[in-house]
């Protein structure tokens, strides 16, 4: 489907969309602005080298838990120990993460992000955001309003379980912008609206 096709939907003969419908229009927004946010950002040499969503996601438990046991890191990824470390051994190998042995006990391993990959990160994360930020900043006042109204009332209300950790450091990276007071809660304290 193309930027310019309309969405179709059974609403025009229901008179109001159906289940379908709308898990189809979340699925293609989705899509499209994951998609837009990835064309239109800064390539990332991490980003384009051979990394799983497994080693993504380690990457980004890692920023937002800082220093793990890899048991830890496998309980954090719902996966096994075995497979958590394959993941560790490869961010290892391309410089991504440390491993070290823990001071305590020598039989665990803990890893950590490393420099360089804390700041591409942050870069990587910042260029997906100011993206979403400028798709928001495009769409008409009244556009803006109802969607940052209908997302709230989805956010504040009883409808999803909490926010993954992980998918939460996106949003705790700096921007260079001062952000407005929000209503809507998030997982993370830095951005936090007051109460």
């Amino acid at each position: 489907m193309s930027s310019t096709t309309e969405h179709t939907t059974s609403a025009s003969i229901t008179g109001s969309p159906s289940i379908v419908d709308v898990a189809d229009a979340i699925h293609d927004f989705v899509s499209r602005l994951v998609n837009d946010a990835n064309s239109k950002s800064v390539d990332h040499s991490f980003m384009s080298s051979d990394l799983g969503f497994s080693h993504f996601k380690s990457l980004l438990v890692l920023r937002a838990k800082g220093t793990l046991s890899v048991n830890e890191l496998a309980e954090q990824l719902t996966l096994s120990v075995a497979a958590t470390g394959r993941a560790v051994d490869k961010l290892v190998q391309l410089g991504l993460v440390d491993r070290r042995e823990d001071a305590s006990d020598r039989r665990v391993k803990r890893v950590s992000l490393t420099g360089d990959a804390e700041k591409e990160l942050a870069s990587w994360m910042g260029a997906k955001e100011d993206r979403v930020r400028d798709f928001v900043g495009g769409l008409p006042d009244p556009l803006r309003d109802r969607l940052f109204n209908v997302l709230t009332e989805i956010i504040n209300g009883d409808y999803l379980g909490p926010a993954d950790p992980a998918m939460s450091a996106i949003r705790c990276t700096p921007t260079t912008e001062t952000p407005k007071p929000r209503k809507v809660r998030h997982d993370c304290p830095s951005r936090r609206a007051p109460r």
